[in-house]
């Protein structure tokens, strides 16, 4: 009853890092109003009504928590935006005011303060201190039991049991695979997993940049020597990966480390080719509906494929 009308993305590549690109693409499409703050020019935001240009993290003031630890490090910015580029957290305080949400922060060191309430210090002084290290403590269990439901190590799930899902680890075969759908199987014999790290950029980003492109410029396939010869395929060659989604272009690795029948893409690939996000990009054949039970989180680790000879 609600449709979502806008939406404002945020250093956020949905048409790339998001499973099944084509429906991201068509879900965007029907939006009334798209807007994006971002530094560069990505898919997402070639698709965008306004793009907006945010203050650089060494052009605001803020704090660095996340993956920290017991540590939360102080941020001032070191120069001022450069014209029309604004602190993100700006531009949400000059939308809540446009919107007229009266319960919204209504200026950054508001935002600041308010973050800081925990430590019982306000930004400024933070500026002085730098740094604040929470102590270190062991065995919080003997004092505050553990995070679950009962503060106990739990085996069996109630919380779980009691919304209906099994309250114990169980193996369950995938949705798509050669137990669950043996004919799908035959067609795609290959199982496909994608998800793993590249040093050299971070998800999506970075792969326009020159310097960083050229140590790993092109998507590679990982898969098994023995798999690869009974395709006839050689090492680095370009092949098309298909699956009932569709086909991408993507260049084979040798890798004997991996079982026969499996074969793992890397993710986040759309730069370098033209219209590089619909033929590299490896979420323009994951799915998106066969979804978890309980995290609600994608098959991204148990898709069939087959690899195909690439035709020039």
């Amino acid at each position: 009853p609600y449709p979502v009308k806008a939406i404002g993305l945020f250093a956020n590549n949905a048409m790339c890092a998001y499973a099944n690109s084509r429906h991201v693409k068509k879900a965007l499409e029907q939006l009334d109003f798209l807007f994006a703050a971002d530094y560069f020019h990505t898919p997402t935001t070639a698709m965008t009504d306004v793009i907006l240009p945010p203050a650089h993290w060494s052009e605001r003031d803020d704090m660095e928590d996340l993956l920290m630890k017991n540590h939360l490090i102080c941020q001032p910015k070191a120069v001022e935006p450069r014209p029309e580029c604004r602190d993100e957290k700006q531009i949400l305080i000059d939308l809540a005011q446009k919107m007229n949400l009266k319960n919204f922060w209504q200026s950054i060191p508001e935002i600041l303060d308010y973050r800081l309430e925990t430590v019982g210090m306000t930004f400024e002084r933070f500026k002085q201190q730098h740094i604040v290290v929470n102590p270190t403590e062991y065995r919080k269990y003997e004092k505050h039991g553990f995070r679950t439901f009962s503060k106990k190590i739990e085996c069996y799930s109630e919380v779980l049991a009691s919304a209906g899902m099994e309250p114990m680890p169980i193996f369950r075969e995938p949705d798509q695979g050669p137990v669950t759908q043996p004919d799908l199987f035959k067609a795609y014999p290959l199982i496909l997993t994608t998800g793993g790290r590249n040093i050299v950029y971070y998800h999506s980003s970075h792969r326009n940049i020159a310097s960083l492109h050229k140590h790993a410029p092109d998507p590679e396939l990982q898969i098994h020597p023995q798999t690869a010869k009974k395709l006839k395929l050689a090492d680095g060659e370009w092949v098309y990966l298909v699956t009932p989604r569709g086909r991408i272009e993507i260049k084979t690795k040798f890798f004997e480390h991996i079982h026969p029948e499996v074969v793992h893409a890397p993710h986040g690939y759309w730069y370098g080719v033209e219209n590089g996000w619909e033929r590299i990009n490896i979420n323009m054949i994951t799915d998106n509906t066969l979804l978890c039970p309980v995290s609600g989180g994608v098959p991204l680790k148990s898709l069939l494929c087959r690899v195909e000879k690439f035709i020039v």
